[in-house]
């Protein structure tokens, strides 16, 4: 076993079959010969499994700025850790997706300023992002959250943004669904997500404000007066988590069927189920408004 490893080590390398140099290059230790390997194998998986097997910084540095294949680039500036060539290649890769691996590989509480240049420069939406999304300037990150004209990119501010004044409006007026769902996970304020809850005009973000109410009085009447059946599932499932709330097994709570089934089609009415009156059974609260 012992003298075919070192015949494969020996030789493989230089076979014809680029599954046969993968397998070599696995056995190999010599740092030259791999990345001799890693910068002239034609092969893009046999070039990739050598970096995987580089450590030296120089040889992947070599790989990094010059591979044909981005991805063989992407894989080698992953490695690296030196600074200035991570800020070469982040600059100067005409990749967006090596550019933004340089990025993630920098020492963001140094880099601050470098992080900045690329915000302003980069033309790249997704690199800019990366970028912010690495930043902890909040004036800066208040700026792009404001001024930014590309959502993704103000996305990425938001998702830094320790100011819940900033975020709460946002939440209200930003003109992305993304972006404002974004901001919603910053506040905790209920009469703020009560009026995000009520007032987006997506379901998507009334949902994320929605989940972070903790009024059972408010989510009990999300859940009877909502003419969205995916926000009245989500306060129903949120009550239960409560205690306040008990599931009918016929309906599974939503107070309506269509025949015996649980499940509607979408072009078949709602039917108030029997079992429960159409109320899915909700216990607690309905008795201390009655009480009220």
């Amino acid at each position: 076993m012992l003298k075919s490893i070192i015949r494969l080590t020996k030789s493989g390398w230089k076979s014809a079959d680029p599954k046969e140099r993968i397998r070599a290059v696995k056995e190999l230790k010599d740092q030259r010969t791999i990345g001799k390997l890693a910068s002239e194998d034609p092969d893009k998986q046999v070039r990739v499994t050598c970096v995987r097997r580089l450590t030296d910084g120089k040889l992947l540095a070599s790989v990094a700025h010059s591979d044909a294949e981005w991805v063989v680039r992407e894989m080698a500036t992953e490695r690296l850790s030196d600074a200035s060539t991570l800020h070469e290649i982040a600059q100067k890769d005409a990749n967006e997706m090596v550019r933004a691996a340089a990025l993630k590989r920098l020492d963001a509480k140094t880099d601050q300023a470098f992080l900045s240049t690329v915000i302003a420069h980069d033309p790249s939406s997704y690199v800019r992002a990366i970028a912010v999304s690495r930043l902890s300037d909040q004036a800066m990150l208040a700026r792009i959250a404001r001024d930014e004209c590309l959502w993704d990119v103000r996305k990425a501010a938001v998702s830094r943004l320790e100011s819940t004044v900033l975020l709460t409006e946002i939440a209200r007026k930003d003109s992305n669904q993304y972006v404002r769902a974004e901001a919603v996970k910053g506040i905790d304020d209920q009469p703020n997500l009560v009026a995000v809850a009520k007032g987006d005009p997506r379901a998507f973000v009334r949902k994320k404000a929605l989940l972070k109410v903790k009024d059972p009085a408010v989510l009990l009447d999300f859940y009877q007066n909502s003419p969205n059946e995916t926000l009245r599932r989500a306060a129903m499932e949120i009550l239960i988590k409560q205690g306040h709330y008990t599931s009918c097994p016929v309906c599974e709570g939503t107070g309506s069927v269509t025949g015996s089934a649980a499940k509607r089609a979408a072009d078949e009415p709602l039917v108030k189920c029997s079992k429960c009156s159409g109320t899915g059974k909700l216990v607690g609260i309905t008795e201390q408004r009655e009480r009220s």
